[in-house]
């Protein structure tokens, strides 16, 4: 039998390949006001809050409003999706059917990223059935790296934060994710983490297939 009793998945970039999209929306939106969107700087935005993502175009950009920006890059979002549609990570549905049929497993989300757009790229995908319970970035007061909304979905699934395994890619949700005193996996995507958040991961894993291997029944 496994020890954990959860697994509560980040979104973006976890188990939806979504950060190569976001950052030709973002830069196109930029362009559209005349900036240039360094990948340096989106990097920056990259699993933090609307709020704490316009504090970093604020302090590069600080002409330019962020809401005004943000308006126009969910105007050009819906093109985008017909010319470079956002797909699935690899093994995401095979890890979420793996734990929605074979094991006695609860399955929770926790992304930044605000509830309408996030069911709407979930269902898309047909994913978003998958998950017990769901917490958006928008339903919650402190944002990772704080963590709050990894405690909430442990809370909402009725399970110990002690007991959840948790599956992050970005800097911010890794480092929440370890505050939250969960075991935390950091699948590598778009960005690397720091060494100090290495030392703290139980494991650092190339492809969700992977954690399948957690699930046997030599654990």
């Amino acid at each position: 039998m496994s020890k954990f009793e959860a697994v509560i998945f980040d979104m973006d970039g976890t188990i939806i390949d979504s950060e190569v999209f976001a950052y030709g929306v973002w830069k196109a939106g930029l362009a559209s006001f005349g900036f240039e969107l360094k990948k340096e700087v989106f990097t920056q935005m990259v699993g933090r809050s609307a709020q704490a993502s316009n504090l970093v175009l604020a302090s590069h950009f600080p002409t330019l409003d962020p809401i005004l920006l943000r308006k126009k890059v969910r105007e050009l979002e819906p093109a985008a999706y017909e010319s470079n549609p956002i797909t699935e990570k690899n093994g995401a549905t095979q890890i979420l059917n793996y734990l929605k049929d074979n094991k006695n497993i609860k399955i929770g989300l926790a992304t930044s990223t605000e509830k309408s757009r996030a069911e709407a790229r979930l269902s898309r995908l047909n994913l978003i059935h998958y998950f017990d319970e769901m917490v958006f970035g928008d339903q919650v007061t402190n944002h990772k790296p704080d963590p709050e909304i990894y405690l909430t979905v442990a809370t909402r699934l009725g399970v110990s934060i002690e007991n959840c395994l948790i599956v992050e890619d970005s800097e911010p949700g890794v480092a929440g994710a370890l505050s939250s005193k969960a075991k935390v996996i950091w699948i590598r995507d778009m960005l690397d983490i720091s060494s100090e958040l290495k030392q703290g991961i139980y494991l650092e894993l190339n492809s969700l297939h992977e954690i399948k291997s957690l699930f046997s029944e030599e654990n």
